[in-house]
């Protein structure tokens, strides 16, 4: 997630210079307008430098939800770890931390999906099924842990503003993400 929380922050938006000036060659000596080969590694440098404002702000909201995703995956990290410290440790479904692992492993594709969808041209139907996916996940991941008595408040937290840029998102793109939370059934 973090390469991707990287990559993310290295899309840049179009450039307007390029309209504004006039050429006066059909050549230049810059490097970054000599043709590309496909082993040139300056030609990836270029890569997602186009975007629009539009796109640049879809890039900045699931920006922010990559990194409210990792938030949410330390405070994961720190509730079970804290579970584990408990004195009836013993007690603790193996079967439910394998299932929080594999959650978690699906949130991190889904995160892997949402940053490969940011490239021009953006793909908004593949985004709006990744961001569903992400909230229904974090519903999971959130009441397997309130099952075993593990949730603490940070963890809570966290997983409400994740919530929140998820819906951010989902009204940029006209998509209504349904809150996940108002039917999920805790039981003791």
């Amino acid at each position: 997630m973090k390469d991707v929380l990287r990559e993310m922050n290295e899309l840049k938006p179009a450039s307007n210079e390029e309209e504004e000036e006039e050429p006066s060659e059909n050549f230049s000596t810059k490097p970054e307008d000599k043709p590309c080969d496909e082993d040139d590694d300056l030609c990836d440098g270029d890569l997602g430098s186009d975007l629009s404002p539009e796109e640049m702000k879809i890039v900045e909201l699931t920006t922010d939800i990559v990194s409210r995703t990792l938030v949410v995956h330390k405070d994961l990290i720190r509730c079970i770890t804290l579970l584990l410290q408990r004195e009836n440790s013993d007690d603790i479904s193996v079967d439910s931390l394998e299932k929080i692992l594999k959650v978690s492993q699906r949130i991190g594709v889904q995160v892997d999906e949402l940053g490969a969808c940011l490239y021009p041209p953006q793909e908004i139907s593949a985004i709006k099924v990744a961001i569903e996916k992400i909230s229904s996940l974090i519903s999971e991941v959130e009441a397997e842990l309130r099952n075993l008595k593990g949730c603490t408040e940070d963890f809570g937290e966290a997983c409400s503003g994740l919530r929140s840029s998820l819906r951010k998102l989902g009204s940029e793109l006209g998509c209504d993400l349904v809150p996940e939370m108002e039917n999920l059934v805790i039981t003791d």
